[in-house]
C-alpha cells in the first residue's frame, strides 16, 4: 500500500473524529477489524477488545456526544499510522491518547489505543 493511501486514511479519520461523524469513522475499519483499548478502566493485563466493524460502530455509538475531539501529530508509513488524540468533556476533564493503526487495503485492520485521563 502506498503512503498516499495511508495519508488519505489518516485525513478521513481526523475529519470524521473531529466532526463527530461516527458513521464515516466506522467505514474506515475493515469488516474483521480489532480495536484494543488500554486505559484506566481496562489496564494492560485486561484491555478492552472489540472485534468486527459492527461491534466497533456500536462502541462508537456509546461514546458521549458532547465531547470535543482533536486528532494531531500523525506518523504515517505504507501500512501503519499513529497519531495523538485528545478529548475534552464539557466539565473540562481531558483524555489524551495515542492510537496506532495497522492498515489493510486502506482500511484499519487493528487499532491499539492507550489513554491517560484527568482524575
Amino acid at each position: 500500500m502506498a503512503i498516499a493511501t495511508t495519508k488519505a486514511a489518516y485525513e478521513a479519520y481526523k475529519r470524521a473524529a473531529e466532526s463527530k461523524n461516527d458513521r464515516a469513522l466506522a467505514e474506515l475499519y475493515a469488516d474483521d477489524a480489532e480495536l484494543v483499548d488500554i486505559n484506566r478502566r481496562t489496564p494492560p493485563a485486561s484491555p478492552e477488545r472489540v472485534r468486527g466493524k459492527d461491534a466497533i460502530k456500536t462502541r462508537m455509538d456509546s461514546v458521549q456526544k458532547d465531547l470535543k475531539h482533536q486528532v494531531f501529530d500523525p506518523v504515517l508509513d505504507d501500512d501503519k499510522m499513529a497519531f495523538s488524540y485528545s478529548c475534552e468533556y464539557p466539565g473540562g476533564q481531558k483524555v489524551f491518547g495515542i492510537h496506532i493503526c495497522q492498515l489493510r487495503n486502506g482500511k484499519i485492520a487493528k487499532e491499539v489505543i492507550t489513554e491517560a485521563w484527568d482524575e
